[in-house]
């Protein structure tokens, strides 16, 4: 079967330039280097920035504001420095998907300037650091 995102905002673009990922395992890590900026009080997103100012917004699943909170756990702090790869929380994705609520996990660059350049990092068990991409 074939997963289909929800329309939402972020894959229209209104909040800015963003890509998703379906998550395979509870995990979220961070998708790059730098400050966690801010953490939304329930939990399912949050706000990091890099050291040259770059403003990023990770959002666990769709609509799951509604689920207040209850399904996520965070191990990260508001202004903890973090790098690629480090393990931010968990999710309980399953229970996303039973409330109806989109499991996609986006990563957002609501005020991107193309002037810098941003390295994404994917941490795998085979090479431990591969780059996924640049903005």
């Amino acid at each position: 079967m074939i997963y289909k995102p929800l329309q939402t905002q972020f894959l229209s673009k209104i909040m800015g330039e963003e890509f998703y990922v379906l998550p395979h395992a509870k995990e979220i890590y961070a998708p790059i280097e730098g400050i966690i900026d801010s953490i939304f009080p329930t939990k399912h997103a949050f706000t990091m920035k890099t050291d040259s100012g770059i403003s990023v917004l990770v959002h666990i699943g769709t609509d799951t504001v509604q689920l207040e909170g209850i399904l996520f756990e965070l191990n990260a702090n508001e202004r903890d420095y973090v790098k690629p790869g480090d393990l931010l929380g968990t999710a309980d994705f399953e229970y996303i998907k039973d409330k109806g609520k989109g499991i996609e996990v986006y990563v957002v660059f609501p005020e991107l300037d193309y002037s810098k350049e941003l390295m994404l990092i994917k941490r795998d068990t085979v090479s431990n650091q591969d780059v996924i991409g640049t903005v």
